[in-house]
């Protein structure tokens, strides 16, 4: 028999689905089912079915229409507590949407946190614990061309003290039918932001220099969210050890681990739900 290789290879097999399509009348067996390869080996059996997966295709996006520019006014305006001050420990910063995702941009953030996260993964380790974004490197997710990311920074005391990445399309809600929702691709706080160890049961060992900057930035993304018309609706995966935050401090809805997402769990806000979380939050919509 001869051996097909290189282009023979293609154009026999597109005249064997051509073969197909025209000869093969198999109960259930449509053309999509043809055209998509998903035949059995016996093309008198009916077609199987694939699983309904509870989560959309990466290709259902819609343009977002764009946020306020610039954004609406805060009331209060934004801040964090600075757990070195006396209480409340009120820390105006500076939020910004739009944060060029350059190379050089992205790498003020890593300069400024690279050693920090170094010494915080060691700190974890030391309490059987790991540092799951321990990995991340901001250089890397730069993209001043695709324009894929909206990234959106607190800064305060000359830092960066969390960053953002919103993606720029609109994706299919996966609790509210015909709906859309604002994905936040990344969150992350700054190294000395966090707590040691991270088991809240655990005395803690260090405390974050700065607190709420986490609700900020997904307040932020609610605010992003309402101005695109997106109802408010915001969705994301989450790490691990990010679950109970997104769950206890802002009110999201845990979906379940996502098959098409590495089986990273899915959060996501009811309709009307995240309005209302921003009084929580003590951010105004």
């Amino acid at each position: 028999m001869k051996e097909i290789v290189g282009t023979e290879y293609f154009e026999f097999l597109e005249q064997f689905v051509k073969l197909i399509h025209e000869k093969v009348k198999a109960p259930g067996l449509s053309q999509r089912a043809v055209q998509s390869g998903a035949l059995s080996c016996d093309a008198r059996r009916p077609s199987v079915k694939r699983l309904q997966r509870p989560f959309q295709r990466r290709s259902e996006f819609l343009p977002m229409n764009p946020s306020p520019n610039p954004p609406r006014p805060f009331n209060p305006p934004p801040r964090l507590v600075g757990t070195y001050l006396p209480p409340p420990g009120y820390v105006p910063v500076t939020l910004t949407r739009g944060f060029p995702a350059t190379s050089d941009s992205l790498g003020v953030i890593e300069r400024q946190w690279e050693r920090a996260r170094e010494e915080l993964a060691a700190e974890l380790r030391a309490h059987g614990e790991t540092l799951e974004s321990a990995h991340w490197q901001w250089t890397d997710k730069a993209e001043p061309r695709s324009r894929r990311h909206n990234l959106v920074t607190v800064e305060c005391e000359g830092q960066i003290q969390g960053v953002m990445a919103v993606e720029n399309l609109l994706r299919k809600s996966v609790l509210t039918p015909n709906a859309w929702v604002l994905y936040v691709d990344y969150v992350e706080v700054a190294p000395w932001n966090y707590r040691v160890p991270q088991d809240r049961n655990a005395p803690a060992v260090r405390v974050p220099r700065f607190t709420r900057v986490g609700t900020l930035l997904i307040g932020e993304a609610i605010r992003m969210s309402l101005g695109a018309a997106a109802g408010g609706r915001v969705g994301l995966h989450g790490l691990p050890q990010a679950e109970a935050f997104y769950v206890g401090r802002c009110g999201m809805t845990r979906i379940g681990p996502d098959p098409n997402y590495q089986d990273l769990v899915y959060f996501e806000y009811p309709d009307g739900v995240a309005a209302r979380q921003l009084t929580v939050m003590e951010l105004s919509a």
